[in-house]
This record gives C-alpha cells, structure tokens and sequence, in this order.
C-alpha cells in the first residue's frame, strides 16, 4: 500500500473519533414538562394503621445544567418540581415536592438522528406538607434525545423514576413516597453537537 492510501485510511479510521471528542467539553441546558404519576402511596400513622392515599396524575417539570466530562459521559445538576392531588382518610389536599438532585448520565456514542442515553441520580427533596423535614432522594432515568439547528439544540422524551425515605409529619404521620414521570424535553447545547 502506497504512503498517500495509508495516510486517507488511518485518518478515515480515526474521523468518528475525532467526532466523538468534540463533545468532550461541552455543557447543556436542558429543560423538561410532563405527567407524573404517584407509585408509592401509603401513609401511616401512629396508632391507626397504613392506608393507600388515592394520588391523582399530576405533573412534573425539571431543569438542569449537564457538562460532559467525556465523550460519553456527563455529570448534571437538576432542579425539579412535582405536583399532584391526593385524597384518604388522613387528609385531602395536594402534595408539592422539590428535588435538588446530582445525577451522572451516559449517553450512546452514536451521530445519527437521535441519540439514547440513562443515567441515574442521587439528591435532597421536600416537601409542602407541614413541620416536615426533606430526605433523601434517588432517580434512574432514559431517554432519547433529536438533534434540531445543526446539533445545537435538542427535543427529547425521557422517562424518570423518582423514589424517596418517607416524609416524617408531626413526628406521628409518614408518607411514603415516589412515582414515574413521563417529559417532553428541549435542549441546547453549548459548543457544537453531540
């Protein structure tokens, strides 16, 4: 083989590379809205039992700040909102929670019309019900992102699992708590492409 032919094959093979690492570097906004639907619903309080609270579907909306560290993995600081309507016996009113969550992501090394990705999450929630204190919280999400305007934006569907320690209420009542939200999202990245 001929030194020129050498030279166009070693640098075709190493083009999807040097596609790839562009995206080293890059960081992203991406905010998203859509339904969530309440999975663990009990309550217990002291001296009369659990008892299963009927949630409504309600919805849930998120923001979040990503910075790739490699081409195929990125770390994300989200904020997220969650709404929904509940009644019992206990009480009827509507649970708000805001969760503060870190969460690392890997996304499929793939430069075509869309590209996967899952990651999964850990943070602080709380909550509107009263002399509550926040807790612990986690999430495993997947999703599928559609690059529009040249890579530098994003529309994309992504399902989230969100799941938390009980909510401790006047030292006598816990609600449990976690559900599965189902957003639309928008993305834009900063630098070029995925």
């Amino acid at each position: 083989m001929n030194k020129p032919l050498l030279v166009a094959a070693s640098a075709a093979a190493l083009l999807p590379g040097a596609a790839l690492a562009q995206d080293r570097g890059e960081s992203y906004l991406q905010v998203g809205l859509g339904a969530y639907f309440v999975t663990e619903d009990e309550a217990t309080l002291d001296g009369f039992g659990t008892e299963a609270i009927d949630y409504d579907t309600g919805f849930a909306a998120s923001a979040l700040f990503g910075y790739r560290l490699a081409p195929v993995f990125a770390i994300e600081a989200e904020i997220a909102g969650r709404n929904t309507d509940f009644e019992g016996n206990i009480s009827d009113d509507d649970l708000r929670t805001t969760a503060f969550m870190v969460n690392g992501v890997l996304n499929a090394p793939t430069q075509g019309r869309f590209q996967p990705y899952a990651g999964f999450g850990v943070g602080y929630l709380d909550a509107n019900l009263d002399d509550t204190d926040g807790v612990f919280g986690y999430q495993a999400k997947a999703g599928v992102n559609f690059p529009i305007m040249e890579n530098t934006q994003a529309l994309g569907l992504e399902v989230n699992y969100l799941g938390a320690g009980d909510f401790d209420v006047d030292d006598s009542l816990e609600v449990s708590y976690g559900g599965v939200s189902v957003m639309a999202t928008y993305r834009f990245n900063f630098g070029y492409g995925y």
